[in-house]
This record gives C-alpha cells, structure tokens and sequence, in this order.
C-alpha cells in the first residue's frame, strides 16, 4: 500500500506524528515529500532553487553537491585551482646564455682584479672588482631562480663576516682574473693568478646542486661557499641548448636585459613564496578557530 501522508496528531511516537516523518525510517520519502510542487512549491516538485542555493538556469542544477545546497566537491575542486597560484618551475640557463656569458664576463673582467668579497644572504656571494667600473658580480644560487649578474644595484652585506667569508676572502682578494671560460657545459670558471700560482673560481650553473667553489694546488681542499653540497657537481646533466635572446645588442646591453629578465623572474618568486606562507597561516588560524568552535 502507498504510504499516505498522517494527519496533524497530538503526542504518540514521534516517527507517527504528523510532521511529515516516514513511520518506518523517520523521513518522508523524497518524491511524497515535493509532490506537486512541494512544500515551496513549484519548480517540478524539487526544491526552491534560491533558498537552496542552486541556480535558475534550466539544467544547471546543484553540480556534484551532496546535498541540496552544499557546494559539490567537483565545485569546491576547481575553485581552488582557479585561486591557486601557479608555482615558478625551477629553471637553469641555456647553454647558449651562458656561453655568451662566459665571453661577456671574460671582455669586461680579463686583467682586473678581486677587490673585496662579501656574503650577503647565505646562498649569496658579491665580488667587487679593481678599475674604473663600478659593477659588481652578484651571484644568487638560489635552487629555483638562479643568478649570475654585473650590476650596479646589490643587496647589503652584513656588518660581520662569517667564517666561510673570511676563508673565500683569503683565497680569492688580490687574485688576478687571467679567463673566464666555461667548463664541460655545466660551470663558468673564472682562471685566477697571483705571482706563480693559480686558482679557480668555479660557479656551477647545471644540476640541483648548485654552489661555488675555489680550486687551486696550493689549497689543501677546496673552499665552497654552501658546505651542505659539493664544491663541483660534475655529473650533473649539461645545460640545455636553447634560442637566446637579444643577440643582437652588444655586451652592456645584453648583460643589462639578462639582469632584469632573471631579476623579474626572482622577484615573481619571492612573490610566490609570501602567498604560500600566507596561505599556510591562514589555513593555521582555520583550524585553530575551529577547534575553538
């Protein structure tokens, strides 16, 4: 027999009482319940579409939502792909940049000197040079948005030295540069003299591990800059061949346009970075306000 909607009763169980429960499992069944429209009628018997939020559009209907209402997972899904933001993807130089590089560095410091060193950041090495250009060599090794740059504009330096920084300065200050020459695809070396002896500043571009260290014979071991990774990574893969832009402007401009493109791409990272920690202190404060609750 079809089950009937029982009229208003006064006390009984509660599963017989006329509020419209199911006697059996204590709900009326959904097709009773909205028949004819529904207790907010209209709508084909379904649920009002704007107290229930779902929208007015014929067809477009509460799209993956558990229950009238809810937002459906498919939903809450994509929303959070449209917000997130896309994380920079962790780059390396073309080996054709970095052989242009290579030459441009090598006209500009071949015959000057280091004059002071300094470590701004810990993964950060500034080389200041003799002679009438002012530039400095900026060097971020960063893992994700790497630089190698000749500018002018450069971060502060801290007042006191760490030892790692007095070790570089000793080997380093006063060396002369003789060549800057890129090796075996995956580093820029830098080929120093002073008297009889040689050096070399190796700055690794290729690889995960990237670092810069100062080989010489005299040296007992060789001095990197980061001592929780090799000073050289030679079985890194080689850098990727790849179009270069701007071959066309000669070195000052080229270095200048490099300079702003890997500064760009940093500073897009740094950005990056701050939203992540934003989010991760927002969702922080979600769950402890939830726990309040």
């Amino acid at each position: 027999m079809p089950f009937a909607h029982p009229g208003p009763r006064v006390g009984g169980p509660r599963s017989e009482r006329g509020s419209g429960r199911h006697p059996h499992r204590g709900r009326v069944p959904w097709e009773d319940r909205h028949r004819d429209g529904g207790p907010h009628g209209g709508n084909d018997g379904g649920l009002d579409p704007v107290r229930y939020g779902q929208s007015q559009r014929p067809g477009d209907g509460d799209r993956g939502g558990h229950a009238p209402g809810e937002v459906g997972r498919t939903q809450r899904r994509l929303a959070a792909r449209r917000s997130r933001v896309i994380r920079p993807r962790r780059s390396r130089p073309s080996l054709e940049t970095a052989k242009r590089l290579a030459t441009s560095l090598d006209s500009l410091l071949r015959g000057r000197a280091i004059d002071r060193v300094w470590r701004p950041q810990h993964a950060q090495l500034l080389i200041r040079f003799s002679g009438r250009d002012k530039r400095r060599l900026w060097i971020d090794l960063d893992d994700d948005r790497p630089r190698w740059i000749l500018t002018h504009d450069w971060p502060e330096n801290p007042d006191r030295p760490d030892d790692q920084t007095l070790r570089l300065r000793s080997v380093l200050e006063g060396w002369r540069i003789t060549e800057v020459a890129l090796r075996d695809e995956r580093a820029l070396d830098l080929h120093l003299q002073r008297g009889e002896e040689r050096h070399s500043l190796r700055l690794q571009m290729a690889g995960r591990y990237l670092n810069i260290c100062v080989e010489g014979s005299d040296l007992e071991s060789d001095i990197a800059l980061l001592l929780d990774r090799p000073g050289a990574d030679d079985d890194s893969p080689p850098l990727k061949p790849s179009a270069t832009a701007g071959d066309d402007l000669d070195v000052d401009d080229w270095l200048s346009s490099l300079a702003d493109r890997w500064s760009s791409e940093s500073a897009w990272l740094v950005f990056f970075r701050e939203q992540a920690e934003l989010r991760r202190l927002l969702r922080e404060s979600r769950k402890r306000v939830d726990r309040a609750l």
